[in-house]
Protein backbone atom coordinates (compact mmCIF):
# COMPACT_ATOMS: atom_id res chain seq x y z
CA UNK A 1 0.00 0.00 0.00
CA UNK A 2 2.70 2.79 1.33
CA UNK A 3 4.31 1.36 -2.21
CA UNK A 4 1.16 2.90 -4.17
CA UNK A 5 1.16 5.97 -2.84
CA UNK A 6 4.75 6.88 -3.27
CA UNK A 7 3.90 6.22 -6.74
CA UNK A 8 1.12 8.36 -7.03
CA UNK A 9 3.01 11.25 -5.37
CA UNK A 10 5.51 10.58 -7.80
CA UNK A 11 3.79 10.86 -10.48
CA UNK A 12 2.15 14.02 -9.20
CA UNK A 13 5.33 15.55 -8.56
CA UNK A 14 6.28 14.75 -12.06
CA UNK A 15 2.70 16.70 -13.48
CA UNK A 16 3.57 19.36 -11.38
CA UNK A 17 7.04 19.80 -12.67
CA UNK A 18 6.05 19.74 -16.53
CA UNK A 19 2.50 21.37 -16.68
CA UNK A 20 2.98 24.16 -13.80
CA UNK A 21 6.50 24.99 -14.36
CA UNK A 22 8.36 23.99 -11.39
CA UNK A 23 11.81 23.83 -12.83
CA UNK A 24 15.70 24.29 -11.54
CA UNK A 25 15.84 28.14 -10.52
CA UNK A 26 18.87 29.36 -13.06
CA UNK A 27 21.43 32.30 -11.93
CA UNK A 28 20.10 35.57 -13.24
CA UNK A 29 21.77 39.20 -13.74
CA UNK A 30 18.74 40.67 -11.68
CA UNK A 31 19.14 38.57 -7.87
CA UNK A 32 16.33 40.41 -7.08
CA UNK A 33 14.05 38.71 -9.23
CA UNK A 34 15.52 35.73 -9.10
CA UNK A 35 14.82 35.48 -5.09
CA UNK A 36 11.65 36.48 -5.74
CA UNK A 37 11.16 33.83 -8.12
CA UNK A 38 12.83 31.77 -6.02
CA UNK A 39 10.77 32.69 -3.02
CA UNK A 40 7.42 32.39 -5.12
CA UNK A 41 8.04 28.88 -6.10
CA UNK A 42 8.89 27.54 -2.59
CA UNK A 43 5.88 28.70 -1.37
CA UNK A 44 4.05 27.04 -4.70
CA UNK A 45 6.35 23.91 -4.14
CA UNK A 46 5.28 23.81 0.22
CA UNK A 47 1.43 24.51 -0.74
CA UNK A 48 1.91 21.38 -3.50
CA UNK A 49 3.47 19.13 -0.97
CA UNK A 50 0.85 19.61 1.22
CA UNK A 51 -1.91 18.77 -1.28
CA UNK A 52 0.23 15.65 -2.06
CA UNK A 53 0.25 14.91 1.19
CA UNK A 54 -3.59 15.48 1.84
CA UNK A 55 -3.78 13.29 -1.87
CA UNK A 56 -2.01 10.42 -0.10
CA UNK A 57 -3.60 10.40 2.72
CA UNK A 58 -7.00 9.93 1.15
CA UNK A 59 -5.73 7.47 -1.23
CA UNK A 60 -4.43 5.46 1.42
CA UNK A 61 -7.57 5.61 3.19
CA UNK A 62 -9.94 5.01 0.13
CA UNK A 63 -7.46 1.70 -0.14
CA UNK A 64 -8.11 0.54 3.71
CA UNK A 65 -12.12 1.17 2.99
CA UNK A 66 -11.41 -1.25 -0.81
CA UNK A 67 -9.07 -3.95 1.23
CA UNK A 68 -11.70 -4.12 4.33
CA UNK A 69 -14.45 -4.30 1.77
CA UNK A 70 -13.34 -7.20 -0.19
CA UNK A 71 -12.21 -8.83 3.35
CA UNK A 72 -15.54 -8.73 3.84
CA UNK A 73 -16.96 -9.75 0.72
CA UNK A 74 -14.13 -12.69 0.36
CA UNK A 75 -15.84 -14.05 4.16
CA UNK A 76 -18.78 -13.65 2.96
CA UNK A 77 -19.12 -15.67 -0.08
CA UNK A 78 -16.63 -18.36 1.71
CA UNK A 79 -19.39 -18.60 4.41
CA UNK A 80 -22.02 -18.88 0.84
CA UNK A 81 -19.71 -21.09 -0.55
CA UNK A 82 -19.31 -23.29 2.53
CA UNK A 83 -22.87 -23.65 2.93
CA UNK A 84 -23.28 -25.05 -0.53
CA UNK A 85 -21.15 -27.37 0.09
CA UNK A 86 -22.71 -28.75 3.76
CA UNK A 87 -25.84 -28.52 2.17
CA UNK A 88 -25.26 -30.76 -0.76
CA UNK A 89 -22.92 -32.95 1.47
CA UNK A 90 -25.94 -33.14 4.01
CA UNK A 91 -28.05 -34.32 0.72
CA UNK A 92 -25.96 -36.55 -0.55
CA UNK A 93 -25.37 -37.82 3.02
CA UNK A 94 -29.38 -38.42 3.13
CA UNK A 95 -29.72 -39.86 -0.65
CA UNK A 96 -26.95 -42.78 0.53
CA UNK A 97 -28.54 -43.44 3.94
CA UNK A 98 -32.42 -43.19 2.59
CA UNK A 99 -30.89 -45.98 -0.14
CA UNK A 100 -28.74 -48.17 2.39
CA UNK A 101 -31.83 -48.15 4.49
CA UNK A 102 -33.81 -49.52 1.41
CA UNK A 103 -31.16 -52.22 0.45
CA UNK A 104 -30.60 -53.36 4.04
CA UNK A 105 -34.47 -53.22 4.39
CA UNK A 106 -34.91 -56.08 0.99
CA UNK A 107 -31.68 -57.96 2.42
CA UNK A 108 -33.73 -58.24 5.48
CA UNK A 109 -36.62 -59.50 4.05
CA UNK A 110 -35.15 -61.59 2.25
CA UNK A 111 -32.78 -63.27 4.77
CA UNK A 112 -36.29 -63.55 7.09
CA UNK A 113 -38.09 -65.07 4.43
CA UNK A 114 -34.92 -68.22 4.09
CA UNK A 115 -35.16 -68.24 7.79
CA UNK A 116 -38.89 -68.52 7.93
CA UNK A 117 -38.95 -71.26 5.40
CA UNK A 118 -35.79 -72.98 7.36
CA UNK A 119 -37.46 -72.64 10.59
CA UNK A 120 -40.36 -74.28 8.68
CA UNK A 121 -38.58 -76.90 7.06
CA UNK A 122 -40.37 -76.13 3.87
CA UNK A 123 -39.04 -75.54 0.20
CA UNK A 124 -39.16 -72.09 -1.85
CA UNK A 125 -38.90 -72.53 -5.45
CA UNK A 126 -38.23 -69.12 -5.87
CA UNK A 127 -34.96 -69.21 -3.93
CA UNK A 128 -34.26 -73.15 -5.74
CA UNK A 129 -34.89 -70.79 -9.64
CA UNK A 130 -32.84 -67.91 -8.40
CA UNK A 131 -29.51 -70.03 -6.85
CA UNK A 132 -29.82 -72.92 -9.17
CA UNK A 133 -30.31 -71.48 -12.74
CA UNK A 134 -28.80 -73.95 -14.55
CA UNK A 135 -30.21 -76.79 -12.46
CA UNK A 136 -33.92 -74.97 -12.63
CA UNK A 137 -33.77 -75.07 -16.84
CA UNK A 138 -32.63 -78.73 -16.72
CA UNK A 139 -35.56 -79.58 -14.61
CA UNK A 140 -37.81 -78.13 -16.32
CA UNK A 141 -36.66 -79.11 -19.79
CA UNK A 142 -36.36 -83.05 -19.17
CA UNK A 143 -39.94 -82.59 -17.24
CA UNK A 144 -41.48 -81.05 -20.09
CA UNK A 145 -40.42 -82.98 -22.82
CA UNK A 146 -40.97 -86.29 -21.31
CA UNK A 147 -44.86 -85.18 -20.04
CA UNK A 148 -44.94 -83.82 -23.88
CA UNK A 149 -44.21 -87.31 -25.28
CA UNK A 150 -46.99 -88.68 -22.34
CA UNK A 151 -49.46 -86.20 -23.67
CA UNK A 152 -48.97 -87.50 -27.21
CA UNK A 153 -49.70 -91.25 -26.12
CA UNK A 154 -52.59 -90.63 -23.95
CA UNK A 155 -53.95 -87.87 -25.33
CA UNK A 156 -53.32 -88.23 -29.05
CA UNK A 157 -53.04 -91.98 -29.56
CA UNK A 158 -55.46 -92.92 -26.67
CA UNK A 159 -52.95 -95.52 -24.89
CA UNK A 160 -54.27 -96.86 -22.05
CA UNK A 161 -52.07 -95.49 -19.19
CA UNK A 162 -51.09 -99.37 -18.34
CA UNK A 163 -50.01 -99.87 -21.32
CA UNK A 164 -47.60 -96.10 -21.47
CA UNK A 165 -44.35 -96.79 -23.39
CA UNK A 166 -42.10 -96.09 -20.23
CA UNK A 167 -38.90 -96.53 -22.35
CA UNK A 168 -40.51 -93.97 -25.44
CA UNK A 169 -40.78 -91.38 -22.43
CA UNK A 170 -37.41 -92.36 -20.85
CA UNK A 171 -36.17 -91.07 -24.43
CA UNK A 172 -37.91 -87.96 -24.38
CA UNK A 173 -36.46 -87.29 -20.93
CA UNK A 174 -33.08 -87.89 -21.71
CA UNK A 175 -33.15 -85.94 -24.53
CA UNK A 176 -35.25 -82.86 -22.96
CA UNK A 177 -32.27 -83.03 -20.13
CA UNK A 178 -28.97 -82.95 -22.66
CA UNK A 179 -30.14 -81.13 -25.42
CA UNK A 180 -32.63 -78.75 -24.25
CA UNK A 181 -31.77 -78.23 -20.71
CA UNK A 182 -28.08 -78.75 -21.57
CA UNK A 183 -27.00 -77.84 -25.10
CA UNK A 184 -29.60 -75.72 -26.15
CA UNK A 185 -29.76 -73.00 -22.93
CA UNK A 186 -26.19 -72.90 -23.16
CA UNK A 187 -26.04 -71.40 -26.66
CA UNK A 188 -29.08 -69.34 -26.39
CA UNK A 189 -28.03 -68.04 -23.86
CA UNK A 190 -24.32 -67.54 -22.99
CA UNK A 191 -23.37 -67.67 -26.91
CA UNK A 192 -26.78 -65.53 -28.46
CA UNK A 193 -25.57 -63.00 -25.91
CA UNK A 194 -21.49 -62.77 -27.26
CA UNK A 195 -22.23 -62.42 -30.61
CA UNK A 196 -25.82 -60.17 -30.36
CA UNK A 197 -26.86 -57.12 -28.42
CA UNK A 198 -30.11 -58.83 -26.71
CA UNK A 199 -30.90 -56.37 -23.92
CA UNK A 200 -31.10 -53.40 -26.73
CA UNK A 201 -34.02 -54.92 -29.24
CA UNK A 202 -35.96 -56.78 -26.55
CA UNK A 203 -36.25 -53.94 -24.03
CA UNK A 204 -38.48 -51.77 -26.45
CA UNK A 205 -41.61 -51.47 -27.59
CA UNK A 206 -43.17 -53.02 -30.63
CA UNK A 207 -43.45 -50.09 -32.42
CA UNK A 208 -39.58 -49.20 -32.09
CA UNK A 209 -38.31 -52.66 -32.65
CA UNK A 210 -40.60 -52.25 -36.45
CA UNK A 211 -38.49 -49.09 -36.78
CA UNK A 212 -34.82 -50.76 -35.46
CA UNK A 213 -33.49 -51.53 -38.33
CA UNK A 214 -30.03 -52.87 -36.65
CA UNK A 215 -32.33 -54.76 -34.51
CA UNK A 216 -34.55 -56.32 -36.76
CA UNK A 217 -30.90 -57.87 -39.01
CA UNK A 218 -29.88 -59.03 -35.41
CA UNK A 219 -33.21 -60.84 -34.82
CA UNK A 220 -33.33 -62.20 -38.37
CA UNK A 221 -30.17 -63.49 -37.70
CA UNK A 222 -30.64 -65.12 -34.56
CA UNK A 223 -33.56 -67.01 -36.12
CA UNK A 224 -31.21 -67.76 -39.15
CA UNK A 225 -28.96 -69.47 -36.91
CA UNK A 226 -31.07 -70.90 -34.48
CA UNK A 227 -33.11 -72.66 -37.44
CA UNK A 228 -29.48 -74.20 -38.57
CA UNK A 229 -28.67 -75.34 -35.21
CA UNK A 230 -31.85 -77.44 -34.83
CA UNK A 231 -31.52 -78.90 -38.48
CA UNK A 232 -27.71 -80.03 -37.89
CA UNK A 233 -27.83 -80.59 -34.05
CA UNK A 234 -31.41 -81.20 -32.61
CA UNK A 235 -32.70 -83.66 -35.48
CA UNK A 236 -29.68 -85.64 -35.86
CA UNK A 237 -29.29 -85.77 -32.00
CA UNK A 238 -32.86 -87.04 -31.32
CA UNK A 239 -32.96 -89.73 -33.92
CA UNK A 240 -29.02 -90.95 -32.40
CA UNK A 241 -31.36 -90.89 -28.97
CA UNK A 242 -34.40 -92.91 -30.31
CA UNK A 243 -31.38 -95.06 -31.63
CA UNK A 244 -29.84 -95.93 -28.80
CA UNK A 245 -32.90 -96.62 -26.82
CA UNK A 246 -34.80 -98.93 -29.49
CA UNK A 247 -32.15 -100.44 -31.76
CA UNK A 248 -31.87 -102.89 -28.81
CA UNK A 249 -28.04 -102.63 -29.62
CA UNK A 250 -25.00 -101.43 -27.30
CA UNK A 251 -22.70 -100.43 -30.38
CA UNK A 252 -22.55 -96.96 -31.39
CA UNK A 253 -22.30 -97.86 -35.23
CA UNK A 254 -25.93 -99.34 -35.05
CA UNK A 255 -27.26 -95.88 -33.65
CA UNK A 256 -25.13 -93.98 -36.18
CA UNK A 257 -26.37 -96.21 -39.12
CA UNK A 258 -30.38 -96.01 -38.01
CA UNK A 259 -30.08 -91.95 -36.88
CA UNK A 260 -28.78 -91.49 -40.86
CA UNK A 261 -31.27 -94.14 -42.29
CA UNK A 262 -34.15 -91.76 -40.23
CA UNK A 263 -32.76 -88.61 -41.49
CA UNK A 264 -32.81 -89.28 -45.12
CA UNK A 265 -36.32 -91.09 -44.45
CA UNK A 266 -37.82 -87.81 -42.28
CA UNK A 267 -35.84 -84.84 -43.42
CA UNK A 268 -38.04 -83.19 -45.92
CA UNK A 269 -41.00 -83.54 -43.91
CA UNK A 270 -38.50 -82.49 -40.33
CA UNK A 271 -37.16 -79.63 -41.98
CA UNK A 272 -40.77 -78.25 -43.41
CA UNK A 273 -41.81 -78.52 -39.94
CA UNK A 274 -39.01 -77.04 -38.26
CA UNK A 275 -39.38 -73.69 -40.63
CA UNK A 276 -43.06 -73.85 -40.34
CA UNK A 277 -43.51 -73.85 -36.64
CA UNK A 278 -40.18 -72.63 -35.26
CA UNK A 279 -39.54 -69.78 -37.93
CA UNK A 280 -42.59 -67.70 -36.62
CA UNK A 281 -41.95 -68.68 -33.09
CA UNK A 282 -38.06 -68.28 -33.08
CA UNK A 283 -39.32 -64.35 -34.05
CA UNK A 284 -41.68 -63.70 -30.98
CA UNK A 285 -39.12 -65.62 -28.83
CA UNK A 286 -36.35 -63.46 -29.81
CA UNK A 287 -38.62 -60.31 -29.73
CA UNK A 288 -40.11 -60.57 -26.37
CA UNK A 289 -38.20 -59.39 -23.36
CA UNK A 290 -34.93 -61.63 -21.86
CA UNK A 291 -37.01 -62.93 -19.03
CA UNK A 292 -39.93 -64.13 -20.93
CA UNK A 293 -37.53 -65.84 -23.48
CA UNK A 294 -37.40 -69.16 -22.10
CA UNK A 295 -40.91 -69.29 -21.00
CA UNK A 296 -42.18 -68.40 -24.34
CA UNK A 297 -39.78 -71.35 -26.04
CA UNK A 298 -40.39 -74.25 -23.27
CA UNK A 299 -44.59 -73.24 -24.35
CA UNK A 300 -43.38 -73.71 -28.02
CA UNK A 301 -41.25 -76.47 -27.21
CA UNK A 302 -43.88 -78.29 -25.68
CA UNK A 303 -46.63 -78.47 -28.47
CA UNK A 304 -43.84 -78.94 -30.90
CA UNK A 305 -42.52 -82.00 -29.00
CA UNK A 306 -46.19 -83.27 -28.59
CA UNK A 307 -46.46 -83.41 -32.40
CA UNK A 308 -43.32 -84.59 -33.09
CA UNK A 309 -43.83 -87.58 -30.42
CA UNK A 310 -46.99 -88.69 -31.88
CA UNK A 311 -45.19 -88.49 -35.72
CA UNK A 312 -42.19 -90.18 -35.31
CA UNK A 313 -42.78 -92.96 -32.50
Amino acid sequence: MQTAIRIVVLVALLLYRNVIGFAPITHSKHYGVANEQHQTTRVHAIDFKQRVGRVGSEVQSMFSDVESSLSSLSNETISIVGSLHIDDARNSLERSLLSSQSTMQGESAIIVDEMNAADDGSWSYATFAREYPNANNLAIASVKTAFADLVAQVGISHTPISDIDWARTSLFFAFGFFYMGGFQYWYQVNVFKRMFDLDKFTSQCWSDKLKDKDGLISLGAQTLLDMSVSTLVYLPTFYMFQAAVFSGSSDPTIWLSQTFDNLHDNFSKDELDLIRIWGPADLICFSVPLYLRLPTRHAVSFLYITYFSFLRM
